[in-house]
């Protein structure tokens, strides 16, 4: 499977990796 991310997307992936670390988690969950 091909993931593709917009600049935007990738800009709140990487601040919920920073910020907030269970919700980091659930969004990876769903990916």
């Amino acid at each position: 499977m091909i993931q593709s991310w917009t600049d935007d997307t990738w800009e709140e992936f990487e601040y919920w990796t920073e910020q907030d670390k269970k919700k980091l988690r659930q969004i990876k969950k769903l990916l």
